[in-house]
């Protein structure tokens, strides 16, 4: 339920990057118009890119607050604007190219009434029908089956997850890095003794890159991010650049994890991942060229920090 009045109570607010996704917003925009809840809500759109969509959101959704930007704002960057603009204590995060669960908004509202600080929700398969879109799917998206008892294993990526300005407050803002800001933010939370809970009803749609040279490229940019935050954070990634012998073996072994991964919890999910065998190794391959090259980078990190 929306609030025309900016003085009224909003008891969430909505925040989403955006850059060059014009063709996939609308669905977007259209799941979270049709939200089944009584609470009152915000959608928040940082827009930093140069295809048109500022224009489409102005023109078809002016109910949306659109922040824009002359420069590219990575996501982290891009959501630390957004939350500084919330007229909310509560920050739920998705992405342009994601569809939300009609009752995605109650959902969150009812965890939050749980005393849960943080939160995550499962990201479904948005293109079930294309192979590569499938294998960008399996290679991201794997540890979001990983649950347990209720409780979210490890870091969390921001395509569907909610907290508290607390939370931002003590572990905030995001850095500005192209891949990795959500994981090293939850990192620090975690560190600290949060916990990321997981409710599996609180669920979205990503609509996955469906062409082969994206899928690839997206893996090497994750590849680049994994080893920046084992050069912070104490993790498996610590491990292989400790041990640079190792490093051949990063595909296999990541081929070891997330079948793992998918046998215990998606048994479906791990007999697809099994017949899309070639393209979920080139996947894995490239993946791992991109952190052996950030692995070996001796650049000062620098976190491209914006709000």
């Amino acid at each position: 339920m929306f609030k025309k009045n900016l003085k009224a109570n909003i008891d969430l607010s909505v925040i989403i990057p955006s850059y060059n996704h014009k063709k996939y917003i609308p669905n977007l925009l259209h799941s979270l118009r049709q939200q089944k809840t009584g609470y009152n809500y915000e959608v928040i759109i940082v827009d930093s890119g140069n295809d048109g969509t500022a224009g489409l959101i102005r023109k078809e959704y002016p109910w949306v607050r659109l922040i824009e930007s002359d420069n590219r704002l990575y996501p982290g960057a891009a959501r630390n604007k957004g939350i500084e603009a919330a007229r909310s204590n509560l920050y739920a995060f998705t992405d342009t190219d994601c569809t939300v669960d009609a009752n995605w908004i109650e959902n969150i509202l009812s965890a939050y009434k749980e005393k849960k600080s943080i939160v995550v929700g499962p990201i479904l398969n948005g293109t079930p029908k294309s192979i590569y879109g499938t294998v960008d799917y399996l290679l991201e998206c794997f540890d979001f089956w990983n649950a347990k008892n209720g409780l979210k294993i490890g870091t969390v990526g921001s395509g569907n997850v909610f907290f508290k300005k607390s939370i931002f407050e003590k572990y905030g803002p995001l850095d500005g890095f192209v891949k990795g800001s959500d994981s090293r933010f939850f990192r620090r939370a975690l560190a600290a003794g949060e916990i990321i809970y997981w409710d599996e009803n609180i669920r979205i749609w990503h609509h996955n890159r469906t062409r082969l040279s994206k899928v690839l490229k997206n893996q090497f940019k994750l590849g680049i991010g994994a080893a920046k935050t084992g050069k912070e954070f104490y993790s498996r990634a610590t491990v292989m650049m400790n041990h640079p012998y190792l490093m051949p073996f990063i595909p296999i072994l990541r081929f070891i994890r997330i079948g793992w991964i998918l046998l215990r919890k998606s048994p479906s999910n791990f007999i697809v991942y099994i017949l899309l065998f070639p393209l979920i190794l080139l996947g894995l391959t490239v993946h791992a060229s991109g952190f052996v090259k950030e692995a070996f980078n001796k650049n000062e990190l620098k976190t491209g920090i914006s709000v």
